[in-house]
């Protein structure tokens, strides 16, 4: 019943009304960075934002008339991966987030950070599935870098390890075998304080092999020692003598209390940045008393006659 003009204008308006609007979706599909895809319920592409020609190289036109769009995008071994997803989503209907690769027209692949979500109409019934994806490469990138870092860091750490273990064994080896000689080894550094010392050091100046000498001071070690010589102020007096002429020395016999004789030798240990820069001192003391006894001995039957223990001829031709 209503004229032709009164039934024209609102169709015009509408007409009006859906230009804009797509317009405006026009607008938002083309200012959209990430790639925007529209599939139905059999996984055809029937929509494809422009920004898959800027992230992949493909234009909307080449994806849409693909014959498989997942086999044109999709990194070949995460297919498997995307299509569970897929039919996942579209059967349970909650959201899924993922990651996998996409393939470039180069023939390169990229990392997308993935979320794909089921669609309906208004009654719920879905009709297809809305994928959201954006490139994620330079994250990937630096995870890898940092994957590599820690893959090296752990396999520095294990050599560290190796190597600590090896050192170990040399230093448990080297210790047992400084145990077991019966040459007494004290080590002081630069400052003159006890770095190393080994068991025979302990016995041969009558130290309790429980005490720790480490890190004692060298007039630490000269009261003990003082209680143990029978000469303490010719012995000091000596070593101080040796210690200025420098270099490596052996001293005099060093006559204990107890009867028992000692020798020493000295010598510096080179190491630091200068190649004659002292980083310590080494000390070997070695009980000779047996030898001087023997020597003694020897002496005496050389000169006496074993029956009167007087002298005989070749003492008195001397």
């Amino acid at each position: 019943r209503l004229s032709g003009s009164a039934v024209n204008a609102p169709s015009s308006g509408r007409v009006a009304r859906i230009t804009r609007r797509l317009q405006r979706l026009d607008k938002i599909e083309h200012g959209l960075h990430g790639l925007e895809a529209q599939f139905d319920n059999v996984d055809r592409l029937v929509w494809i934002s422009p920004a898959v020609e800027t992230i992949t190289g493909y234009t909307p036109t080449e994806c849409l008339a693909a014959a498989d769009i997942i086999e044109l995008l999709v990194y070949e071994h995460d297919r498997g991966y995307g299509a569970r997803v897929a039919k996942q989503v579209l059967a349970e209907g909650g959201p899924q987030t993922f990651e996998m690769r996409f393939n470039r027209r180069d023939g390169s692949q990229l990392w997308m950070a993935c979320h794909m979500c089921r669609v309906g109409d208004g009654a719920g019934v879905p009709f297809g599935l809305h994928l959201s994806a954006v490139d994620i490469q330079d994250r990937k990138d630096t995870e890898f870098k940092l994957l590599e870092t820690v893959a090296e860091l752990r396999r520095s750490q294990s050599l560290r390890e190796i190597y600590l273990e090896r050192s170990n064994d040399e230093r448990n080896r080297l210790t047992g075998l400084l145990n077991i000689i019966r040459l007494g080894i004290l080590v002081l550094d630069r400052d003159n304080r006890v770095q190393y010392y080994n068991r025979p050091l302990l016995e041969l100046w009558n130290i309790a092999p429980e005490e720790n000498l480490i890190g004692a001071r060298e007039s630490v070690l000269h009261e003990r020692f003082a209680q143990v010589l029978a000469l303490p102020e010719r012995y000091f007096a000596q070593m101080r003598t040796r210690l200025v002429e420098g270099g490596a020395s052996s001293g005099e016999d060093i006559l204990l209390r107890d009867g028992r004789v000692l020798i020493d030798s000295t010598a510096m240990i080179e190491g630091g940045p200068d190649e004659h820069s002292m980083i310590g001192r080494l000390w070997v003391y070695e009980d000779v008393t047996d030898a001087r006894n023997t020597a003694q001995r020897l002496v005496e039957i050389a000169e006496r006659d074993p029956l009167t223990n007087l002298y005989n001829r070749r003492r008195f031709v001397d």
